[in-house]
């Protein structure tokens, strides 16, 4: 996430989770030389859980880059979830989530996302019925 987003979960974190212990955070606009003293932080501190919020796929080939290079117990890679624990954004009603329309919800909060929810939603769909068509075979 950015640093603004960053901040915010340094304040939220022990609010949210009184019981927990928060060795570090970072955002995740970083150059070269800046991601390896970052990995080399994280390497230090050895946290129990890394938790990765970086938009798929970054975070994902992020991790897949750097796996060997952590201390840690799990890495996750947790998407938009720090912008909860932030209070950037709100889950949906309950009614909404019960009926498989929470992506609307977040989508009226993040209209930048437009493109998730609608192009790269139908690829993703194209692709798996091709793999199910394939592996049916």
């Amino acid at each position: 996430g950015s640093p603004l987003l960053a901040t915010r979960l340094n304040r939220a974190f022990p609010e949210r989770f009184p019981g927990l212990r928060l060795v570090g955070t970072q955002h995740g606009y970083l150059t070269s030389s800046e991601q390896t003293r970052a990995v080399a932080r994280i390497a230090s501190a050895r946290p129990d859980v890394l938790l990765i919020g970086m938009g798929s796929p970054l975070q994902e080939q992020w991790l897949a880059r750097y796996r060997s290079r952590l201390d840690v117990g799990l890495a996750l890679c947790v998407g938009g979830l720090f912008h909860y624990w932030a209070n950037d954004l709100r889950r949906a009603p309950a009614a909404l989530r019960d009926v498989g329309l929470e992506w609307a919800w977040i989508l009226a909060q993040q209209p930048h996302k437009w493109r998730v929810y609608s192009l790269d939603a139908a690829i993703f769909a194209a692709t798996l019925l091709r793999l199910k068509r394939e592996t049916a075979r």
